[in-house]
Protein backbone atom coordinates (compact mmCIF):
# COMPACT_ATOMS: atom_id res chain seq x y z
CA UNK A 1 0.00 0.00 0.00
CA UNK A 2 3.22 2.34 0.68
CA UNK A 3 3.90 3.00 -2.67
CA UNK A 4 0.72 3.71 -3.98
CA UNK A 5 -0.55 5.81 -1.25
CA UNK A 6 2.68 8.03 -1.45
CA UNK A 7 2.30 8.48 -4.98
CA UNK A 8 -1.62 9.34 -4.81
CA UNK A 9 -0.65 11.63 -1.91
CA UNK A 10 2.29 13.60 -4.49
CA UNK A 11 -0.87 13.60 -6.70
CA UNK A 12 -3.08 14.76 -4.52
CA UNK A 13 -0.88 18.04 -3.61
CA UNK A 14 -1.34 19.12 -7.67
CA UNK A 15 -1.91 22.22 -9.58
CA UNK A 16 -1.97 23.47 -13.08
CA UNK A 17 0.87 24.54 -15.88
CA UNK A 18 3.37 22.96 -17.60
CA UNK A 19 7.21 23.31 -17.62
CA UNK A 20 9.18 24.37 -14.26
CA UNK A 21 7.36 26.45 -12.26
CA UNK A 22 8.42 30.03 -12.76
CA UNK A 23 6.67 31.62 -9.72
CA UNK A 24 5.41 29.97 -6.23
CA UNK A 25 8.64 29.24 -4.92
CA UNK A 26 10.67 31.00 -2.48
CA UNK A 27 13.76 32.98 -3.56
CA UNK A 28 16.78 32.22 -1.97
CA UNK A 29 19.21 29.53 -1.59
CA UNK A 30 18.27 25.51 -2.36
CA UNK A 31 21.02 23.15 -2.43
CA UNK A 32 18.87 20.42 -3.58
CA UNK A 33 16.13 20.86 -6.26
CA UNK A 34 13.85 18.64 -8.14
CA UNK A 35 11.24 18.49 -10.64
CA UNK A 36 8.86 15.48 -11.59
CA UNK A 37 6.51 16.23 -14.65
CA UNK A 38 3.96 13.88 -14.69
CA UNK A 39 2.42 16.12 -17.40
CA UNK A 40 5.53 15.50 -19.67
CA UNK A 41 5.68 11.88 -19.37
CA UNK A 42 2.42 10.98 -20.31
CA UNK A 43 3.19 12.47 -23.66
CA UNK A 44 6.13 10.31 -24.13
CA UNK A 45 5.99 6.63 -25.43
CA UNK A 46 7.35 5.17 -21.82
CA UNK A 47 4.80 7.23 -20.29
CA UNK A 48 2.49 5.68 -22.40
CA UNK A 49 3.93 2.51 -21.86
CA UNK A 50 4.05 2.85 -17.78
CA UNK A 51 0.29 3.34 -18.37
CA UNK A 52 -0.33 0.63 -19.89
CA UNK A 53 1.98 -1.44 -17.65
CA UNK A 54 0.46 -0.15 -14.10
CA UNK A 55 -2.75 1.68 -14.56
CA UNK A 56 -4.54 -2.04 -13.50
CA UNK A 57 -2.83 -2.22 -10.30
CA UNK A 58 -3.39 1.65 -9.97
CA UNK A 59 -6.86 1.17 -10.75
CA UNK A 60 -7.32 -1.75 -8.54
CA UNK A 61 -5.68 0.69 -5.43
CA UNK A 62 -8.04 1.24 -2.45
CA UNK A 63 -6.13 4.46 -2.30
CA UNK A 64 -6.45 5.69 -5.64
CA UNK A 65 -10.38 4.52 -5.51
CA UNK A 66 -10.61 6.63 -1.78
CA UNK A 67 -8.78 9.87 -3.29
CA UNK A 68 -11.57 9.80 -5.97
CA UNK A 69 -14.37 9.38 -4.19
CA UNK A 70 -13.58 11.32 -1.03
CA UNK A 71 -12.21 14.29 -3.22
CA UNK A 72 -12.87 13.91 -6.38
CA UNK A 73 -9.31 13.50 -7.26
CA UNK A 74 -8.25 11.16 -10.95
CA UNK A 75 -4.63 10.73 -9.96
CA UNK A 76 -3.29 10.11 -13.22
CA UNK A 77 -5.56 12.73 -15.28
CA UNK A 78 -5.38 15.23 -12.34
CA UNK A 79 -1.46 15.63 -11.39
CA UNK A 80 0.74 17.61 -13.31
CA UNK A 81 4.15 18.20 -11.73
CA UNK A 82 6.29 18.64 -8.46
CA UNK A 83 9.21 20.92 -7.73
CA UNK A 84 10.77 20.28 -4.64
CA UNK A 85 13.50 22.84 -2.82
CA UNK A 86 15.67 21.57 0.01
CA UNK A 87 18.44 23.75 2.04
CA UNK A 88 21.27 21.41 3.29
CA UNK A 89 22.29 23.77 6.46
CA UNK A 90 18.51 24.60 7.70
CA UNK A 91 16.60 20.93 8.87
CA UNK A 92 13.45 22.84 8.34
CA UNK A 93 13.80 24.55 4.92
CA UNK A 94 11.76 22.02 2.69
CA UNK A 95 9.03 23.92 0.16
CA UNK A 96 7.72 21.60 -2.53
CA UNK A 97 5.03 23.60 -4.87
CA UNK A 98 2.74 20.83 -6.48
CA UNK A 99 0.45 22.13 -9.35
CA UNK A 100 -2.35 20.08 -11.49
CA UNK A 101 -6.22 20.25 -10.65
CA UNK A 102 -8.15 19.46 -7.99
CA UNK A 103 -11.17 20.57 -5.98
CA UNK A 104 -10.44 22.74 -2.75
CA UNK A 105 -13.72 22.63 -1.35
CA UNK A 106 -14.00 19.15 -1.38
CA UNK A 107 -10.54 18.42 0.05
CA UNK A 108 -10.39 20.63 2.91
CA UNK A 109 -14.25 19.66 3.56
CA UNK A 110 -12.48 15.87 4.10
CA UNK A 111 -9.85 17.32 6.45
CA UNK A 112 -12.73 19.19 8.31
CA UNK A 113 -14.77 16.32 8.42
CA UNK A 114 -11.94 13.71 9.42
CA UNK A 115 -10.33 16.80 11.95
CA UNK A 116 -7.51 16.84 10.81
CA UNK A 117 -5.23 19.22 12.82
CA UNK A 118 -4.87 22.55 11.43
CA UNK A 119 -3.71 26.18 11.48
CA UNK A 120 -4.49 29.40 9.29
CA UNK A 121 -1.56 30.71 7.19
CA UNK A 122 -1.98 34.10 5.78
CA UNK A 123 -5.66 33.67 5.07
CA UNK A 124 -5.13 30.03 3.86
CA UNK A 125 -5.95 26.56 5.94
CA UNK A 126 -2.68 24.59 6.76
CA UNK A 127 -2.95 20.53 7.94
CA UNK A 128 -0.92 18.63 8.92
CA UNK A 129 0.37 16.37 6.36
CA UNK A 130 0.54 13.30 8.55
CA UNK A 131 -2.74 13.85 9.93
CA UNK A 132 -4.40 14.40 6.63
CA UNK A 133 -2.42 10.99 5.28
CA UNK A 134 -3.62 9.01 7.64
CA UNK A 135 -7.47 10.05 7.19
CA UNK A 136 -7.34 8.98 3.62
CA UNK A 137 -5.47 5.60 4.73
CA UNK A 138 -7.95 5.11 7.41
CA UNK A 139 -10.83 5.69 4.39
CA UNK A 140 -9.39 3.58 1.98
CA UNK A 141 -9.07 0.34 4.99
CA UNK A 142 -5.04 1.63 5.38
CA UNK A 143 -2.83 2.72 7.48
CA UNK A 144 0.55 5.00 8.06
CA UNK A 145 3.61 4.40 10.25
CA UNK A 146 4.20 7.20 13.11
CA UNK A 147 4.58 10.77 12.68
CA UNK A 148 7.99 12.12 12.05
CA UNK A 149 9.67 14.24 14.34
CA UNK A 150 9.78 16.88 12.29
CA UNK A 151 6.02 18.57 11.18
CA UNK A 152 5.18 18.76 7.59
CA UNK A 153 1.85 20.80 6.74
CA UNK A 154 0.07 21.68 3.27
CA UNK A 155 -1.86 24.85 2.66
CA UNK A 156 -4.20 24.17 -0.42
CA UNK A 157 -3.50 27.62 -2.13
CA UNK A 158 -6.08 27.09 -5.07
CA UNK A 159 -7.25 25.17 -7.24
CA UNK A 160 -4.14 24.87 -8.95
CA UNK A 161 -1.09 24.75 -6.32
CA UNK A 162 -0.54 23.48 -3.54
CA UNK A 163 2.69 23.88 -1.18
CA UNK A 164 3.70 21.50 1.26
CA UNK A 165 7.10 22.50 3.67
CA UNK A 166 7.64 22.34 7.70
CA UNK A 167 5.97 24.95 9.68
CA UNK A 168 9.44 27.44 10.29
CA UNK A 169 9.14 28.62 6.55
CA UNK A 170 5.48 27.67 5.75
CA UNK A 171 4.37 31.37 5.49
CA UNK A 172 7.78 32.04 3.41
CA UNK A 173 6.18 29.60 1.17
CA UNK A 174 2.88 30.85 1.46
CA UNK A 175 3.51 34.22 0.49
CA UNK A 176 5.39 33.39 -2.83
CA UNK A 177 2.94 31.27 -4.00
CA UNK A 178 0.42 33.54 -3.62
CA UNK A 179 2.38 36.68 -5.44
CA UNK A 180 3.08 35.37 -8.24
CA UNK A 181 7.19 36.02 -7.07
CA UNK A 182 9.38 35.10 -10.12
CA UNK A 183 11.41 32.30 -9.52
CA UNK A 184 14.40 30.24 -11.86
CA UNK A 185 16.52 27.52 -10.14
CA UNK A 186 19.83 27.61 -12.76
CA UNK A 187 20.79 24.07 -12.11
CA UNK A 188 17.07 22.49 -12.86
CA UNK A 189 17.32 24.82 -15.95
CA UNK A 190 20.45 23.60 -17.08
CA UNK A 191 19.23 19.63 -16.27
CA UNK A 192 16.19 20.60 -18.80
CA UNK A 193 18.05 22.10 -21.51
CA UNK A 194 20.02 18.80 -21.72
CA UNK A 195 17.09 16.50 -22.81
CA UNK A 196 14.00 16.59 -24.74
CA UNK A 197 10.65 16.13 -22.92
CA UNK A 198 12.23 16.08 -19.77
CA UNK A 199 10.31 14.61 -16.48
CA UNK A 200 12.75 13.80 -14.24
CA UNK A 201 15.24 16.80 -13.46
CA UNK A 202 17.86 17.19 -10.01
CA UNK A 203 20.09 19.49 -9.50
CA UNK A 204 22.48 19.33 -6.25
CA UNK A 205 25.06 21.69 -4.99
CA UNK A 206 27.30 18.61 -3.51
CA UNK A 207 29.88 20.93 -1.51
CA UNK A 208 27.16 22.89 -0.08
CA UNK A 209 25.49 19.73 1.11
CA UNK A 210 28.69 18.32 1.99
CA UNK A 211 29.63 21.30 4.39
CA UNK A 212 26.45 21.34 5.79
CA UNK A 213 27.04 17.19 7.07
CA UNK A 214 30.12 18.48 8.04
CA UNK A 215 29.16 21.32 10.39
CA UNK A 216 26.52 18.52 11.91
CA UNK A 217 28.65 15.91 12.39
CA UNK A 218 30.11 16.11 16.08
CA UNK A 219 33.98 14.53 16.45
CA UNK A 220 34.77 13.68 20.05
CA UNK A 221 37.76 16.24 20.33
CA UNK A 222 39.95 13.07 21.45
CA UNK A 223 38.77 11.48 18.04
CA UNK A 224 42.61 10.23 16.60
CA UNK A 225 43.98 12.08 13.70
CA UNK A 226 42.48 9.99 10.75
CA UNK A 227 38.69 9.88 12.61
CA UNK A 228 39.12 13.70 12.07
CA UNK A 229 40.71 13.45 8.76
CA UNK A 230 37.38 11.33 7.91
CA UNK A 231 34.76 14.02 9.30
CA UNK A 232 35.91 16.40 7.26
CA UNK A 233 36.71 14.40 3.95
CA UNK A 234 35.24 15.71 0.70
CA UNK A 235 33.89 13.63 -2.51
CA UNK A 236 35.30 16.72 -4.49
CA UNK A 237 32.01 17.11 -6.61
CA UNK A 238 30.81 20.73 -6.42
CA UNK A 239 27.63 20.14 -7.93
CA UNK A 240 25.64 17.10 -9.78
CA UNK A 241 22.73 17.78 -12.42
CA UNK A 242 20.44 14.73 -13.87
CA UNK A 243 17.76 14.99 -16.46
CA UNK A 244 15.77 11.97 -17.25
CA UNK A 245 13.80 12.39 -20.40
CA UNK A 246 13.00 11.16 -24.30
CA UNK A 247 13.39 12.09 -27.38
CA UNK A 248 12.01 10.27 -30.89
CA UNK A 249 14.03 7.13 -30.78
CA UNK A 250 15.37 6.72 -27.16
CA UNK A 251 15.02 7.15 -23.14
CA UNK A 252 17.76 9.30 -22.33
CA UNK A 253 19.66 9.80 -19.33
CA UNK A 254 22.02 12.98 -18.63
CA UNK A 255 24.24 13.08 -15.72
CA UNK A 256 26.56 16.02 -15.29
CA UNK A 257 29.28 16.34 -12.34
CA UNK A 258 31.67 19.57 -11.62
CA UNK A 259 34.76 18.86 -9.79
CA UNK A 260 37.09 20.92 -7.86
CA UNK A 261 39.54 20.33 -10.35
CA UNK A 262 40.68 18.28 -13.66
CA UNK A 263 42.68 15.84 -11.76
CA UNK A 264 39.44 14.81 -9.45
CA UNK A 265 37.78 15.01 -12.19
CA UNK A 266 39.97 12.74 -14.19
CA UNK A 267 40.08 10.14 -10.91
CA UNK A 268 36.64 9.98 -10.40
CA UNK A 269 35.75 8.95 -13.85
CA UNK A 270 38.19 6.13 -13.36
CA UNK A 271 36.94 5.13 -10.46
CA UNK A 272 33.43 5.07 -11.96
CA UNK A 273 34.95 3.37 -15.13
CA UNK A 274 36.01 0.38 -12.79
CA UNK A 275 32.83 -0.10 -11.68
CA UNK A 276 30.85 -0.14 -14.77
CA UNK A 277 33.62 -3.21 -15.57
CA UNK A 278 33.36 -4.80 -12.28
CA UNK A 279 29.08 -4.67 -12.85
CA UNK A 280 29.54 -6.00 -17.13
CA UNK A 281 31.44 -8.88 -15.10
CA UNK A 282 28.05 -9.77 -13.54
CA UNK A 283 26.24 -9.79 -16.04
CA UNK A 284 27.85 -12.32 -17.99
CA UNK A 285 26.33 -15.68 -18.43
CA UNK A 286 26.32 -18.70 -16.78
CA UNK A 287 25.86 -22.54 -17.10
CA UNK A 288 22.75 -22.36 -14.40
CA UNK A 289 20.72 -19.42 -15.78
CA UNK A 290 16.95 -19.91 -15.91
CA UNK A 291 15.59 -17.77 -19.07
CA UNK A 292 14.43 -15.04 -17.00
CA UNK A 293 17.79 -14.44 -15.46
CA UNK A 294 19.31 -14.51 -18.94
CA UNK A 295 17.21 -12.67 -20.24
CA UNK A 296 17.76 -10.02 -17.12
CA UNK A 297 20.85 -10.34 -17.72
CA UNK A 298 21.38 -9.55 -21.14
CA UNK A 299 19.00 -6.77 -20.71
CA UNK A 300 21.39 -5.04 -17.87
CA UNK A 301 24.42 -5.94 -20.16
CA UNK A 302 22.84 -3.39 -22.86
CA UNK A 303 22.37 -1.27 -21.15
CA UNK A 304 25.70 -1.17 -19.49
CA UNK A 305 26.99 -0.91 -22.97
CA UNK A 306 25.21 1.98 -23.72
CA UNK A 307 26.39 4.13 -20.95
CA UNK A 308 29.37 6.33 -21.83
CA UNK A 309 31.15 8.34 -19.23
CA UNK A 310 33.64 10.97 -20.36
CA UNK A 311 35.72 13.57 -18.81
CA UNK A 312 36.97 17.12 -20.28
CA UNK A 313 38.58 19.52 -17.21
CA UNK A 314 36.68 19.76 -14.16
CA UNK A 315 33.45 17.91 -15.32
CA UNK A 316 32.44 14.78 -16.42
CA UNK A 317 29.39 13.84 -18.54
CA UNK A 318 27.22 10.40 -18.30
CA UNK A 319 25.18 9.65 -20.91
CA UNK A 320 22.79 6.47 -22.09
CA UNK A 321 20.48 6.64 -24.73
CA UNK A 322 17.75 3.52 -24.66
CA UNK A 323 15.89 2.14 -27.58
CA UNK A 324 12.45 3.42 -25.80
CA UNK A 325 10.23 1.06 -27.77
CA UNK A 326 12.29 -1.96 -26.70
CA UNK A 327 12.23 -0.92 -23.05
CA UNK A 328 8.47 0.13 -23.05
CA UNK A 329 7.91 -3.62 -24.30
CA UNK A 330 10.04 -4.85 -21.86
CA UNK A 331 7.34 -2.85 -19.18
CA UNK A 332 4.62 -4.39 -20.79
CA UNK A 333 5.82 -8.19 -21.09
CA UNK A 334 7.00 -7.83 -17.37
CA UNK A 335 3.58 -6.80 -15.94
CA UNK A 336 1.73 -8.92 -17.96
CA UNK A 337 3.81 -11.89 -16.84
CA UNK A 338 3.84 -10.61 -12.94
CA UNK A 339 -0.02 -10.36 -13.54
CA UNK A 340 -0.42 -13.75 -15.00
CA UNK A 341 1.50 -15.50 -12.38
CA UNK A 342 -0.36 -13.61 -9.18
CA UNK A 343 -1.96 -15.70 -7.15
CA UNK A 344 -6.64 -15.25 -8.00
CA UNK A 345 -7.90 -12.18 -6.02
CA UNK A 346 -4.20 -11.56 -5.01
CA UNK A 347 -2.46 -8.32 -5.20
Amino acid sequence: MNRFLSLALIALTAGAGAGIPTSGLPAGKSDIALHISNETVDQTQIGKALTAAFQPDVDANAVVATLKKELGFELDEDFRDLTAIVNASDDNNFVALVRGKFNKARIEAFATANQVNQRTVRGLKAWNLHDFISAIAKASGNEVGPKDKRETQIVIVDGNTVIIAQPDNLDQAVAAATSGTPWKHEGLSRAAASVQNGWILVSADVASIEAAEAAKRKVPDDASPEAKTAATKRSGAKTVILALGENATDLTLRIRAEFVDEATAKKKVAEAKGLLGFASMATMPGENDSAEEAANKATAADLLRRLSITQAGSAADAKLDYPVQKLAQQLIDAATKRRASAPAGGK
